[in-house]
């Protein structure tokens, strides 16, 4: 009787790909209902710099999160070229992240994903800060910082108080 020897298939991971500051991030494709081209927002009085405005898309209001201050960057106004990723409503109820630019969906191996500190947490001008970055992927031409948006919205959730 002959033994075969198992093969495992390599893991993958899709993620769904966009610019903040120049820099390139990922969101796993399963956190994502949609990437939109309509950003027209409508600020909100008093409310922290993180949270961009409302929006109505589909005939749904959707709270706008500005990831640029969500990861530490200065805030900017929003281009043509801006887009707006829309959670899947496990992760945040009606809920976009405003990004500089979208991207592609790219699929890569598990080997190429190196995790974050364990806590999340980030060195920030001497203090610590919770990070919604949970890993960085090494991709052909430049390393890609992975989004967990589980992390990004209980972030968000305590600075709104």
């Amino acid at each position: 009787m002959s033994s075969l020897a198992t093969v495992s298939a390599p893991v993958t991971r899709t993620f769904v790909t966009f610019r903040v500051y120049e820099r390139l991030y990922g969101i796993e494709v399963c956190f994502v209902r949609e990437v939109s081209t309509q950003i027209a927002v409508t600020p909100v009085p008093q409310a922290p710099a993180i949270v961009r405005g409302l929006t109505n898309l589909r005939s749904r209001i959707h709270l706008v999160l500005d990831l640029r201050a969500a990861l530490g960057f200065p805030v900017a106004a929003g281009t043509a070229e801006s887009r707006l990723v829309v959670l899947q409503a496990g992760v945040a109820e009606h809920v976009g992240l405003l990004v500089d630019r979208g991207g592609e969906i790219v699929q890569v191996a598990q080997e190429q994903i190196e995790d974050a500190a364990a806590d999340g947490a980030v060195q920030a001008g001497g203090a610590s800060r919770p990070s919604a970055v949970s890993g960085v992927c090494k991709l052909a031409d430049e390393l890609m910082l992975i989004v967990d948006p589980i992390r990004l919205i209980e972030a968000t959730e305590k600075a709104i108080g």
